[in-house]
């Protein structure tokens, strides 16, 4: 049986892309390798110092690491999105992993270049840039920026009303909802939100506090996503059901939780 080892990266189910690499610890190993799929085994980098193993391993140097260009691999046959992973220690096996890979179709990708911005990440209000790195074949952190942008405060936009989900037609052709414009004053502190709605005529809806932040918040847009229950805009005849809201600093977007979705809010700082 192998001495204690574990493979770290890539851990299972991972997605992985561009250069990458196989990476773990192993106490006691003179040689480490590492067979992807059907591929012959490779060698990998063995006895790097890896001070937190001390504990187990009673030395530092376990460390082991192959360099990997994951673009090699296949993706659009049935299933092969999914690969699997063995190490070997000194020729016996002691962890593998099943893993995901995402790449563009080619092993090397050339002449590309690309910059953007991932609004509200890691904190709310910072902002990062991420520029394409052709060396690595992935993308790589260019620049934080932390709290550039107030995302609560004043969005300016409009109220679009009448039913908009298409289970409530059929609606007649050019058909044309109307507008109300309004100003969006959102409040949020500790996961909670208020939205007072000030419309151009001078009429006001105040949604009662009460939204909550939801689990899905930030995790793909850098938006925050807030559902206000039935009871939160109960004065607000606009919005039956409830309403469904997302803001990030810049953008502001809502519709409320009724059947046919009567109300459409959309805004901007």
């Amino acid at each position: 049986m192998a001495a204690q080892g574990v493979l770290e990266i890539p851990s299972p189910n991972s997605v992985n892309s561009g250069i990458g690499v196989v990476s773990g610890w192993h106490c006691t190993a003179r040689r480490i390798e590492v067979v992807i799929d059907d591929y012959p085994p490779l060698l990998a980098g063995s006895g790097t110092e890896r001070l937190d193993t001390v504990g187990v391993c009673g030395h530092p140097n376990t460390g082991y690491a192959l360099l990997f260009n994951w673009n090699v691999l296949p993706k659009n046959c049935f299933g092969c999105r999914y690969h699997h992973v063995k190490v070997m220690a000194d020729g016996l096996p002691f962890a593998e992993s099943t893993f995901q890979i995402e790449n563009f179709g080619v092993a090397f990708m050339t002449g590309k270049v690309a910059n953007y911005r991932l609004p509200n990440f890691p904190e709310l209000g910072s902002d990062t840039w991420l520029r394409w790195d052709e060396a690595k074949q992935n993308f790589a952190i260019d620049l934080t920026a932390p709290f550039q942008r107030a995302v609560p405060g004043t969005y300016y936009g409009a109220v679009r009303i009448g039913a908009q989900n298409p289970i409530c037609g059929p609606f007649p052709i050019g058909r044309v909802l109307p507008i109300k414009h309004a100003s969006f004053i959102v409040g949020f502190d500790s996961g909670r939100a208020t939205l007072s709605v000030q419309y151009a005529d001078g009429a006001a809806c105040q949604v009662v506090q009460g939204g909550m932040e939801t689990p899905d918040s930030r995790t793909s847009d850098g938006n925050v996503h807030i559902l206000f229950d039935s009871a939160a805009t109960a004065s607000c005849a606009e919005f039956p059901g409830g309403l469904d809201m997302s803001f990030n600093g810049d953008r502001l977007h809502a519709k409320s939780m009724d059947q046919c979705a009567t109300a459409e809010l959309i805004g901007a700082k």
